[in-house]
């Protein structure tokens, strides 16, 4: 056989590995990222579950909690709105999205941005 076949022989197989490592590394990457969401919906559950059960006078829940943070957060850092907005380019799943901005500032995303070319 002559070298350059066995060259090309050896190239083959070096590129059909590394298509093998990338794939298997894809798949880690995957099963970690479905593993994260399964272990933060378990939770979610836990403290809906938690919320509905409790009994004992004191409101602590979830809504207190993120209230307790809107508070405590400084809406004046420089870039927020930007963020905002490349936040809503990368998602894949805009109304939801558009759904979470209503719910936390009591505003459409669709007025938000109105307001802001105003600007």
């Amino acid at each position: 056989m002559s070298e350059m076949v066995y060259g090309i022989i050896l190239g083959t197989s070096a590129i059909v590995i590394l298509g093998i490592i990338a794939y298997v590394i894809y798949a880690i990457i995957l099963f970690v990222k479905e593993k994260y969401v399964r272990n933060q919906i378990g939770r979610i559950d836990f403290i809906i579950k938690k919320d509905t059960l409790r009994n004992d006078g004191v409101i602590r829940d979830a809504d207190t909690v993120l209230a307790d943070i809107m508070q405590n957060a400084d809406f004046e850092i420089t870039g927020l709105g930007k963020e905002i907005f490349e936040i809503y380019k990368k998602t894949s799943d805009k109304e939801a999205f558009e759904n979470l901005f209503y719910s936390l500032s009591g505003e459409t995303f669709e007025n938000f941005i109105g307001k802001c070319e105003k600007v």
